[in-house]
C-alpha cells in the first residue's frame, strides 16, 4: 500500500495545503479529491481489526498500488485531471509517497463502517463510505 501525502501549508498563503494555482484562480483541493478518487486515491480508511472507518488528515490520501511508480502515476493523473476540470494550471509544492507497512491512524471523525456501505474489501469499504456516506461529505 502506497500513501501520497501532499501536505500542510499554512493558511497565511490562502490554501490549506501544498496544491495551489500557479496563478490567481480556484482553490484546486476540493477538486483535487474528486479526480483523486477514480484514480484509486481516497481519504477514508479503515483501520485494521476494528471496524472503524475514519476521515484521513486534510489532504492526506491512501490506496492500494502495485508498486510506486504506480502510486504516482495515479497521483499525477488526479492533478492533470484537476488542473483540466478547473481550466488552470495548478503547482505542486511539495509531496511524499510512501509505502506503508504498519501504519496507524486515528481521526475526530470517525465511525463504524456501515453494512450497506460494506464493501468485499477494505478498499472498497472506504470507497463506498467516501462516495455515499453524509457523515464525510
Amino acid at each position: 500500500m502506497f500513501v501520497p501525502i501532499y501536505q500542510v501549508r499554512g493558511k497565511d498563503a490562502g490554501f490549506s495545503d501544498h496544491l495551489r494555482p500557479a496563478v490567481q484562480g480556484k482553490d484546486p483541493h476540493k477538486e483535487f479529491l474528486l479526480q483523486a478518487e477514480p484514480s484509486g486515491l481516497l481519504y477514508i480508511y479503515q483501520t485494521k481489526g476494528t471496524r472503524k472507518v475514519l476521515r484521513l488528515p486534510n489532504t492526506t490520501l491512501w490506496g492500494t498500488f502495485a508498486d510506486r511508480n504506480a502510486a504516482i502515476a495515479a497521483f499525477d493523473a488526479a492533478l492533470a485531471a484537476t488542473a483540466t476540470k478547473l481550466g488552470q494550471t495548478i503547482k505542486l509544492e511539495k509531496r511524499v509517497i510512501t509505502a506503508l507497512t504498519a501504519p496507524y491512524f486515528d481521526s475526530d471523525k470517525r465511525k463504524s463502517a456501515e453494512t450497506k456501505w460494506t464493501g468485499p474489501n477494505d478498499f472498497a469499504t472506504c470507497r463506498l463510505h467516501q462516495l455515499n456516506d453524509p457523515f464525510f461529505a
